[in-house]
């Protein structure tokens, strides 16, 4: 059973009923935020065995793809979420998938901030954020990095697929506009070094209607 929320939390003044009222409307895939599979450039990745193999997690995992290919890679994957009925469509989309991921894979109701707080959870070999962030208020982005290092291991990394490049802050969100410099200029006080160059997406590893907009980062905290 999750534990009841702290409303003074920063993921909570992010308007938590706002992505349970979404949900609770009947989000079909493919609609709004849902991509409807697996995002591309992470299953890429995980073919090549690019990543670090352990735990990993999906923070604001919504109906799950992304934790359930990890977990078909061979991963112990927790999806988390703010959402109960996002988390019942992730868990239901588990029920359904064939054939059953080789690895354990589990969903969680719960707040990123903080998750693993009490030191539980444990840390984690491999954090994948795609939408995440940009949907969190601008003010609290460096919170947002700070937890990310908290909860990988020494060594782990962190995935970000970094969008929506180009859009200017002032428009507003979620989701709110980032750059790939940003996440160079937030993760790097908090120990995180690039493994390789940041870039922008090729059209074909990007959802539809988010090519040219959608960049790759990946970073490892320090051991």
């Amino acid at each position: 059973m999750p534990a009841e929320q702290d409303q003074s939390t920063p993921q909570q003044e992010q308007g938590h009923p706002r992505w349970e009222n979404i949900w609770a409307a009947g989000l079909k895939k493919g609609d709004a935020f849902d991509t409807g599979r697996v995002s591309p450039a992470l299953q890429q990745l995980l073919d090549a065995q690019a990543l670090p193999k352990g735990r990993a997690l999906v923070p604001g995992c919504g109906r799950g793809y992304d934790a359930i290919a990890f977990g078909a890679a061979g991963y112990d994957a927790t999806g988390l979420d703010l959402s109960k009925t996002g988390i019942q469509a992730a868990t239901a989309l588990l029920a359904e998938t064939e054939p059953k991921p080789a690895g354990p894979v589990q969903f969680v109701v719960g707040n990123f901030f903080e998750f693993g707080g009490d030191g539980s959870g444990g840390r984690f070999d491999v954090i994948l954020d795609y939408t995440f962030l940009c949907a969190l208020d601008p003010s609290i982005r460096q919170q947002w990095a700070q937890r990310m290092a908290a909860l990988l291991a020494p060594g782990g990394e962190l995935v970000t697929l970094i969008f929506p490049i180009g859009k200017p802050l002032s428009e507003g969100g979620p989701p709110f506009g980032v750059t790939l410099d940003l996440l160079t200029e937030l993760l790097t006080p908090v120990g995180l070094e690039a493994v390789e160059e940041l870039k922008m997406l090729p059209d074909e590893l990007c959802h539809p209607t988010r090519e040219k907009r959608t960049g790759l980062g990946r970073w490892r905290l320090k051991a």
